[in-house]
């Protein structure tokens, strides 16, 4: 059963051994020969970007407050070890910063990144905010680091920004061709489980879908079409191919 590790991403880094969208999780997928790798940002309220999925805190690092109302200063005084998963084991690790990653993007440019924006940042704080400070981290975009997003209108606007790529993740998948049209996607991004078992996964761009870590079942959607297939534990799934 050979199945080309271009067609895995690892799903917020190598997120089954290591608290997910940390420097340790994404590093250790690096080392475990992903060829893709996903993770999440959202902002602070003075406009740092941060490697974190939820926008309240309370699941990565025990603590119930908002990203949106900290201030990068802030942010030395929690850690995200992800407690009802790792217990004590991480309970030292840091809140990352998008700006700690960047120089593994640029050093790794065989290694697709897939940046999502989350929701809650743009409806919080605002896409006029959001890109501004997105643009100012970075002095160039580089080329293997594509923009993801369920906002349609920020996925078209990550284009007119410089993202070489976009995708967008979307809900629907009988309008699949109009949504990705509108927001000129070059990817689109679905939950597997929302496929008809007897549909072929395709349109009008190549369709990613989310996420498992059963072999047989990558297998089966990639057969469907599926360009490629997410997975929380990449380590395991590169090393049974």
């Amino acid at each position: 059963m050979l199945i080309p590790p271009e067609q895995l991403i690892a799903h917020r880094g190598h997120c089954d051994q290591f608290p997910e969208n940390s420097l340790l999780a994404i590093a250790d997928a690096i080392a475990a020969g992903a060829k893709n790798i996903e993770f999440d940002i959202q902002l602070t309220g003075d406009g740092e970007l941060v490697l974190l999925h939820d926008s309240n805190m309370q699941r990565m690092c025990s603590v119930d407050q908002s990203i949106h109302e900290l201030s990068v200063d802030q942010l030395v005084n929690f850690h995200t070890s992800e407690p009802e998963r790792f217990g004590d084991k991480f309970k030292r690790n840091p809140i990352n910063l998008f700006s700690e990653l960047l120089p593994l993007i640029k050093d790794n440019s065989e290694i697709s990144f897939y940046m999502e924006l989350k929701d809650a940042s743009l409806q919080v704080l605002g896409e006029d905010f959001c890109f501004n400070y997105l643009t100012q981290s970075m002095s160039s975009i580089p080329n293997n680091l594509r923009f993801i997003s369920f906002n349609t209108a920020a996925v078209y606007r990550a284009k007119q920004e410089g993202f070489h790529t976009t995708a967008l993740v979307f809900r629907d998948w009988p309008a699949r061709n109009q949504l990705l049209e509108e927001a000129r996607a070059d990817i689109g991004f679905f939950n597997y489980n929302r496929i008809p078992d007897n549909e072929l996964i395709q349109a009008n761009v190549p369709i990613m879908v989310y996420e498992t870590c059963d072999i047989h079942l990558i297998k089966s959607l990639l057969d469907r079409g599926a360009a490629a297939v997410e997975t929380f534990c990449i380590g395991k799934m590169l090393r049974k191919l």
